[in-house]
């Protein structure tokens, strides 16, 4: 069995979905995959020390489009770009990659495309994937920077009240 794959989504009843159930449904999943702080069986961990930040740039939040395809596969599959950062991204989308699978990837936010190649660094099955960006051209980085102006610009203009 492919241990990327949730066979039963216990916890998830038909049609009746509250407002933090995505929250719930990934606790569930990074608890399956050995990501979380322990089995329910075990008594309460003692705080910890905060997590240490391991992005090495800010990733912002930025409504988009991506258009994925992996090596050697002319299939393209599309999904929500949801945030992203100089060095990668996180798009959701119902079909996802295992981890270390290498990817084309076309993202379409603030009317800027840019194509780079990446690698995905999490998988979620049915919920989406964080890219990391492996390969970007120069021109091609240039419109990252755009987007990422544009996200920070967006932000800053929700952060003050302003709503468009």
């Amino acid at each position: 069995m492919d241990p990327n794959v949730l066979h039963e989504q216990g916890g998830l009843p038909d049609g009746k979905l509250g407002k933090d159930a995505g929250t719930s449904y990934l606790r569930q999943l990074k608890m399956r995959n050995g990501e979380g702080l322990g089995v329910a069986a075990a008594p309460a961990p003692l705080p910890a020390a905060p997590k240490k930040e391991r992005r090495r740039e800010k990733r912002y939040d930025c409504p988009g489009s991506a258009e994925i395809r992996t090596e050697g596969n002319s299939t393209r599959l599309w999904g929500m770009l949801k945030d992203i950062s100089l060095n990668g991204c996180y798009v959701e989308m119902t079909t996802t990659f295992p981890v270390d699978t290498r990817v084309y990837v076309a993202l379409e936010a603030a009317g800027i495309r840019t194509v780079a190649e990446a690698v995905v660094r999490t998988s979620y099955p049915s919920l989406g994937m964080g890219l990391s960006f492996a390969t970007v051209a120069p021109t091609q980085q240039e419109r990252l920077k755009e987007i990422l102006a544009a996200a920070a610009g967006r932000r800053a203009a929700h952060s003050s009240g302003w709503r468009p």
